[in-house]
């Protein structure tokens, strides 16, 4: 049952970290009952709370050791206002998405309903440790509601990332690692041999390979990036070795599935930053007024 576990751990908490918002504006208004509004709509009090009593709960249940556990009897404590501030900006990301997702009439699908479901009755098997949550007073249709959205937000990270996260420019490169002697000159001797002649010492790892750009370690994709097929750069220092790269050839071609995640999550990321800048999102402060959400607010989301 870990699957559902990590799945359940995040379906709340998600949403890309570290976005940053300006804190610039004089004009306040009282709204009571609502802890921050997007894109003209309300995150209210009520809905704050339940979303922080469910994540809290949550880790009662999976992650009881941790600081968030503690959340749901003293609420009161430091490090709970502040996990509760974290709950608020990452709703604001999700307003923000939902918002995106209502502008461009992205659905969810007969087959992400039933996936949902599936999720469900996953998360509230008996022999899930999550079934737990149900036991401690989280309903069934809230969760229900917190699945249906992570899926939203999956088709709409699949919108914004489009053909970009699906196909794209790789290189075909030889990878030549050459163990260090601890005498330099001969193994920069070594080094000249084998992009001389291509041929590999005896006691060297060789490998040929496929890559995308951004798997390479960024000193490997610049010098690649500047490199025509046939030539070598490096070498570049790893523990224990010396590593020499030959670019063979360039393509473009449809990433697997693994790649494909990695770039969706990159894109998302980058995009929810500007959206989420671009809503503007206020925040109600001690006395209830909305003032432009704290970069505290979204550091912790």
């Amino acid at each position: 049952m870990l699957a559902p576990v990590i799945l359940m751990r995040y379906l709340l908490l998600c949403l890309p970290l570290f976005l940053f918002l300006s804190a610039c504006g004089a004009h306040h208004e009282t709204s009571p009952g609502i802890a921050a509004r997007v894109g003209g709509r309300a995150i209210t009090e009520a809905e704050l709370r339940a979303y922080t009593r469910y994540a809290a709960t949550f880790d009662s249940v999976v992650y009881p050791d941790s600081a968030e556990a503690t959340c749901v009897r003293s609420p009161a404590r430091q490090a709970c206002a502040t996990f509760k501030a974290g709950v608020l900006g990452r709703l604001i990301q999700e307003r923000t998405v939902l918002n995106y997702a209502a502008l461009h009439h992205i659905r969810l699908s007969a087959a992400d309903n039933l996936a949902a479901q599936t999720q469900i009755r996953h998360l509230t098997a008996t022999s899930a440790p999550t079934s737990r949550l149900f036991r401690l007073g989280i309903s069934r249709r809230f969760v229900t509601q917190v699945v249906r959205r992570q899926l939203l937000v999956q088709r709409v990270e699949e919108r914004v990332a489009g053909t970009r996260a699906r196909r794209g420019p790789e290189s075909r490169i030889r990878k030549i690692g050459i163990p260090i002697s601890g005498n330099t000159s001969r193994d920069n001797r070594r080094l000249m041999q084998v992009a001389a002649t291509g041929k590999v010492p005896a006691d060297a790892a060789e490998r040929t390979l496929w890559m995308a750009p951004f798997k390479m370690k960024p000193d490997v994709r610049r010098a690649l990036s500047a490199a025509r097929p046939g030539e070598y750069v490096g070498p570049f220092s790893r523990p224990g070795y010396l590593l020499l790269i030959q670019l063979l050839e360039r393509g473009t071609h449809r990433y697997s599935a693994a790649a494909h995640a990695i770039i969706t999550s990159k894109l998302f990321s980058a995009w929810l930053a500007r959206a989420v800048a671009a809503a503007g999102p206020r925040c109600a402060d001690a006395a209830g007024r909305m003032t432009p959400c704290s970069r505290r607010i979204m550091k912790v989301a």
